[in-house]
């Protein structure tokens, strides 16, 4: 038995897009990280011939999700409690791909266009359900079983698979990408957003924030709002949001918890915050995953 800590990153390039690792008997933990291209992960409880459809919302009894390319993303089983009674996945498959596996203009193909569509929608974090998960399950495992260009056709088809089924659900709002316009924007930005991102949970004021892009407060305030088209506090509360709905995926955190967990010192601050950024309340984000 071993913990994957997912925050080691496996290297792909140009040279080498594709990459796949399997793990068995594992305990699946993902720490904060970010990763410059496509990831699909699918970790199993049971073993592969007994893999059964699951919509139910924790992700201890097995998941299958896609993330984009710079995505920022945090699952943990949520069921790793101190006492070492820690349930393993049976099989873990971690699969990293660069999109230059795809043709230079294959948005503009019809028939890349679920491939496209599901693609452009994985900053949200994809998780697959139902009889998919099991459907998709059973082409990742073939497709480690592939080598040359035949691995790459079962790729293909696994994200066609994906961008066409409706067993699919968004396990993050649209923010938990990063925001990656931001270093085309010039390196004063760049600073201001890993300072928020290295200090979201903590107290920050807009003295510290001037400091970092050495301005003055009333013009790292004029500048910030002319480039991101909302003031600094804005995007620290949807950095903070983000986090929060990471979180929602663990049953065992109450969302007051969540609440201080995520830079907030009061509950009715951050459940306003939060129905600003996400046009929902906490409990009700909560519950749509369940539901869905």
């Amino acid at each position: 038995m071993h913990t994957l800590n997912y925050s080691k990153k496996l290297h792909v390039d140009r040279f080498n897009p594709m990459l796949i690792k399997q793990f068995n008997n594992s305990i699946f933990d993902i720490s904060l990280s970010k990763h410059p291209e496509y990831v699909i992960i699918l970790a199993i409880k049971e073993n592969r011939k007994k893999i059964a459809s699951i919509s139910e919302n924790p992700f201890t009894n097995g998941f299958l999700v896609l993330t984009d390319e710079d995505t920022f993303h945090f699952w943990k089983n949520s069921t790793c409690k101190k006492d070492n009674n820690v349930p393993m996945f049976q099989e873990t498959f971690i699969i990293h791909f660069h999109d230059n596996l795809f043709p230079a203009n294959y948005k503009e193909i019809n028939e890349f266009q679920p491939i496209s569509n599901v693609l452009n929608n994985a900053s949200r974090g994809i998780r697959v359900i139902g009889d998919s998960y099991q459907l998709i399950s059973e082409k990742i495992y073939n497709l480690t079983q592939e080598n040359g260009i035949n691995r790459i056709i079962q790729l293909y088809e696994i994200l066609d698979r994906i961008g066409k089924t409706e067993e699919k659900i968004f396990i993050g709002p649209v923010c938990f990408k990063s925001n990656k316009a931001i270093s085309s924007k010039g390196e004063i930005l760049k600073h201001i957003d890993t300072y928020l991102h290295n200090n979201y949970l903590n107290d920050i004021s807009l003295n510290e924030i001037a400091k970092v892009a050495n301005m003055s407060v009333s013009s790292v305030c004029r500048f910030f709002k002319s480039k991101m088209h909302k003031n600094v506090f804005e995007y620290l509360n949807e950095i903070r949001i983000a986090h929060a709905c990471r979180l929602m995926i663990n049953p065992d955190l109450t969302i007051a918890q969540i609440c201080y967990l995520s830079g907030y010192n009061s509950l009715s601050n951050f459940n306003n915050q939060f129905k600003k950024v996400i046009a929902q309340s906490p409990r009700e984000f909560r519950s749509s995953l369940i539901n869905d």
